[in-house]
Formats: C-alpha cells, structure tokens, sequence
C-alpha cells in the first residue's frame, strides 16, 4: 500500500493506492476512515488531510501492514523553527521564609527569589524531575537491564518514545519511604512518595480533558478508587488511569531461525525428540502458516509435509547436500529443546527490533493464539512460556494479563492463558486477523492499590536528554511518570 499526500480541488488529501486488491482491507477501510471517497481518474481512495482522518488512517495502516507493506510518499516539508539559547543570568539567594509546607532544593530557592525580583514571570522547569524510584530498581538499556545506582552521566537507556537517550544528570536522594503500586494487570512497582504519575480520572477522560500530573501521595491521599456503594452500586471503581508506552526499539539482530518460524515452532513444534529434526503442526485450514514458513526458509533447508494422523504435520529437514540440520543446531545453542511444560523464548528473541519482535508474535498467535470478538488470547502450559509472551507484547506497547487454571481434577494439567491487548494485529493469518479489531482496544492502565512497604530506603532521581524519561523495573512497560515514563516490573 502506498500513501502520497496531494493537492486536490477539496484541498489537501491523502491518496492510498493497494498493491493487490484486498476485499478484506478495503472493507477495513472503509470501516476504519470516516470521510474518503474512491477518485476514479487516480484509481485511489481518497482521505482528508486533517487531524482526525489522519489518526484513523495510522490506525488502519497497523491492520494493513501486515498483509502488505506500506510507503508513505514525501510529503511537503515544514521549514522548523530555530532553537535559540539564552544566557541564564546569575540566580539570586532567598532571604527569608519560602513559606511552603516542604522544604525545596537549592535551586528551586533560588528560582522563588529570582520570581520575586520579577514580579511578573514564567517558570518553566526542565523535565527529569519526579523520577523517584529505590537504586535497587532495573532500568531498560540497549544492552540490558542495570540498576539505577549503577548508572552514571553519559549511559544510555531508553525513552519515553522507545528511542535511545543518554542520562545527562544523576541527584541521590536520602532514604526516604518506599511504596508499592498495584496496577489492573496485577503487575506492580516501587517508589517514592514524590514520584510523578501522569494520570486522569474517568472524569477527565470523558470530557476530554487530557492528562495531569499527580505525586504518589497526591494519589493517595485522593484515593484509589471510588466509592460507589449507596449510589444504586455495591462496589467500588478505580480511580486513576496512567497511559501505555511506545514499543521499546532494540537495534535489530541477525537470527539463524526468522523470528517467524522460530513462533511457529515454540507454538506448535516438536522440539525435544533428538533426531535430527524439527517438526510442527497445522490444520489445512491454515496452510498458510506453512506456506509463510516456506517463504522464509533458506535455500540449504527444506520443508516436508508428512500426513500424521488427523493434522498435517511439517518437517523442517536439511537440504540431502548440506551436512547438519543448522537450525536443530541453533535450537540446541538456544536451549530451547524443552518439551511444553518448560518451553520458553530465548533471550536474544525477545530483544530484537521491533518488527523482528511483531514477526515472533505472529508466529506464537498464528499456533497457540485465539481470537473470538476482540478477546485475543493464548494458551500455553508454560508458566515460563506465558510470562515470555506478556513481557513481548509488553515491550510492544500493549497490555497482557496472565491468568491460571489447575485443570488436574479433569484429569488435565495446569493450563496459563494470556489475555492480550496490543495496537498491533498479533497474527499473521487472515482468519484470527479479522477478529481483531484496534478501535475496541483501548489500552490503559488502573492503579488498583498504593501501600507501603517499608519505611527507608536508598533513592536516585534522574535527569534525562530530551526525552525526560525511562524504561525502569523489570517486567512492565508503562507511560506513568510526567513526560511518560516507561515502567518495567518483575511480577512476584
């Protein structure tokens, strides 16, 4: 699919042409986009280039793109304005009392004096403040995961925006209380009663009143929740809501296995047996995923199909002139050769780009994922397997909740399901593809508890280039903080 922005008699608009003609993404077009029209003379659809109908085609091309690729062309170039630097003068001493209820830093002492000499001014404060977290706490880097004590000017971590950003300022903090943040997902984090949240109330979301920043114990102090019984209710609601992130970008790999087949075979593979071989399983309904993963197969590797009772099963084998089976090789490096119950995605899978990481999605949903009405699911009888699968659609920017189910008395084992929110379609096939469907996927967060959980602890607040954020904490991705913090946490 290709995008050019034109000038038409009806002004500025968008010109979406297909490669190939799609019933399936036409209709998708037609039910994602409010106001296009089909302009005979270009043989293209044509869409307003307004702010509304441009969100809604971003929306679609996420559907899209994972039938086709998509090109937008270049569009007319906007002359930046130039960043000028002004000399920051010499910041006078407060004489007196501040007569404020907490005591301010130095340098906020200094700004009320300079205030003060003014009269009339605009304070405008540098992002970075507000990120207060225990030095013990996990920050996302490029290369891995470091505690926030360990890090110094000049490291890299990524931002609020998935890129990459060096830390420019590093303040230690005395001890100070530690509290735990208990979000809808069941996930949580800690950090310090001054830590900055940007959240907003159901209030403010149906008025459209947009997000503000609140501390901790701003938050708490309000309350979590709201009480709702004597109001025709009998329980209570959460509160507050705090956005997602972008997905992380991590610089693209170099895989033996694509990203693809190494899902396919995680899902539905035999991985264990010892021969020599890999194999996996599809119904004919979904050749599809086969024929995909014979697309991306090197030359010097082949894919046989063998009748095996009820459901065809595949066998990815050696070309008769090569010597060894290299991917059986690379699964045994991987140590991934691990029967269901124990199965996992190795490390440098899960730290791939972000197209590499959409691609290993699709190939777990195509096998073990479900989709019935927008409730995208998978299922899977590994803990270690499920934890994986939340922590990459995490690091995509969407939202996984795990679930278990102890099944022993059916005479079944314990199963994990995954429930999955994602802006991405995570499949690739065309069948679970089309009970996907973005606009009922309205990806946010709920804190559902705040307490304490000791009464000192060791503190580091951070000063970011540009970005004004981080990706902290093991196992969650979230835009909490002001400016958009990412929050990565390790579930106990």
């Amino acid at each position: 699919m290709t995008i050019t922005l034109q000038n038409t008699e009806k002004g500025q608009c968008y010109a979406v042409t297909f490669d190939r003609y799609r019933q399936q993404v036409v209709d998708k077009l037609k039910s994602s986009v409010s106001i296009r029209w089909w302009d005979k003379q270009t043989g293209a659809w044509m869409i307003p280039a307004t702010n509304r109908c441009k969100a809604e085609l971003d929306q679609f091309t996420y559907y899209v793109r994972h039938f086709e690729p998509v090109q937008w062309g270049t569009a007319s170039t906007v002359q930046a304005e130039e960043d000028v630097a002004f000399q920051i003068p010499e910041m006078p001493e407060l004489d007196g009392d501040h007569g404020l209820k907490i005591q301010p830093y130095p340098y906020q002492l200094q700004g009320i004096a300079r205030g003060l000499q003014l009269k009339r001014f605009i304070n405008g404060d540098d992002m970075g403040l507000g990120k207060q977290q225990p030095v013990s706490s996990y920050v996302a880097t490029p290369n891995s995961f470091r505690r926030i004590g360990e890090l110094q000017i000049g490291d890299e971590i990524f931002g609020r925006d998935g890129n990459v950003y060096a830390v420019s300022g590093v303040y230690p903090q005395k001890e100070r209380r530690v509290f735990k943040v208990t979000f809808s997902d069941g996930v949580s984090c800690e950090c310090g009663p001054e830590h900055l949240w940007c959240v907003r109330d159901v209030n403010r979301r149906r008025k459209g009143k947009g997000w503000i920043t609140k501390t901790t114990q701003e938050i708490m102090d309000s309350g979590v929740t709201y009480n709702l019984k004597g109001l025709g209710h009998n329980h209570t609601r959460r509160k507050w809501e705090i956005p997602m992130c972008e997905p992380v970008k991590y610089k693209e790999r170099l895989y033996i296995i694509h990203p693809y087949i190494m899902g396919v075979l995680l899902g539905d593979g035999h991985l264990c047996g010892g021969n020599g071989k890999l194999s996996f399983s599809t119904p004919d309904m979904d050749a599809a995923i086969a024929d995909r993963v014979r697309k991306l197969l090197p030359n010097d590797m082949l894919l046989v199909r063998d009748d095996y009772a009820t459901c065809p099963r595949y066998n990815i084998t050696k070309n008769p002139t090569v010597h060894e089976n290299r991917f059986y090789q690379e699964i045994k490096r991987l140590k991934a050769d691990k029967p269901s119950v124990k199965k996992f995605i190795p490390y440098e899978y899960m730290h791939g780009s972000v197209e590499q990481r959409i691609d290993l999605l699709h190939g777990l949903m195509d096998t073990d994922g479900s989709g019935k009405k927008n409730r995208i699911t998978y299922s899977t009888l590994s803990y270690g397997m499920a934890r994986d699968i939340a922590l990459l659609v995490r690091s995509l920017g969407g939202q996984a909740i795990i679930r278990r189910y102890d099944r022993r008395n059916e005479g079944k084992s314990v199963e994990f399901q995954v429930n999955v929110r994602i802006k991405v379609c995570p499949f690739y096939l065309e069948r679970k593809a089309a009970e996907w469907d973005i606009k009922k996927n309205k990806l946010l967060f709920t804190v559902y508890l705040i307490h304490r959980i000791c009464q000192g602890g060791r503190f580091r607040m951070y000063k970011r280039d540009r970005s004004g954020s981080f990706v902290p904490d093991k196992q969650l991705y979230r835009n909490a903080q002001y400016a958009g913090e990412y929050r990565y946490h390790q579930q106990s």
